[in-house]
């Protein structure tokens, strides 16, 4: 019994540390320099799993948006006005900048933004510091890979 117990432990801790969890809310718990950033389901979530299935089957917006058009992303997104621990990572002029430079499509600009915007709001929450725009910008592809992967996987 004891040996039942313990392996259905380990397989538990194993799931969670894994990836996606169905159970509790919690979608995706990502390391990251060996602190994990638990990603919870929310109305963010839900909106972000909209536009990745937009892009993989080709209904997304191809149009590149504009620079002001990547600044009203981000403001509906309230990455300019990101606060707690990770606030030196709030959206900047700058940042529109380099997103628009990076001539993506609206629809791919938009779940890059929406994916970094929930792993701040998370890494806020759980008082994560994410300390550069590289460690969020990986942070954000493991979270829509993850969905990519999970969905080939619903398929």
């Amino acid at each position: 019994m004891c040996r039942i117990l313990l392996a259905f432990i380990l397989l538990t801790f194993s799931i969670i540390n894994i990836g996606f969890v169905y159970a509790g809310g919690i979608i995706s718990k990502i390391n990251m320099d060996g602190k994990f950033i638990s990603i919870s389901s929310s109305d963010s979530v839900n909106k972000l799993e909209t536009l990745i299935k937009k892009k993989i089957t080709n209904q997304e917006d191809t149009q590149k948006p504009s620079w002001s058009e990547i600044k009203k992303i981000g403001e509906e997104y309230g990455l300019f006005k990101i606060g707690g621990l990770n606030f030196g990572l709030k959206m900047q002029d700058g940042t529109v900048g380099y997103w628009h430079d990076q001539k993506l499509s609206k629809t791919e600009c938009q779940i890059q933004l929406l994916a970094r915007k929930i792993v701040l709001d998370a890494a806020n929450n759980q008082k994560v510091v994410i300390g550069d725009q590289g460690k969020l910008s990986f942070v954000a592809e493991r979270l829509i890979n993850e969905i990519v992967e999970r969905m080939a996987k619903d398929r």
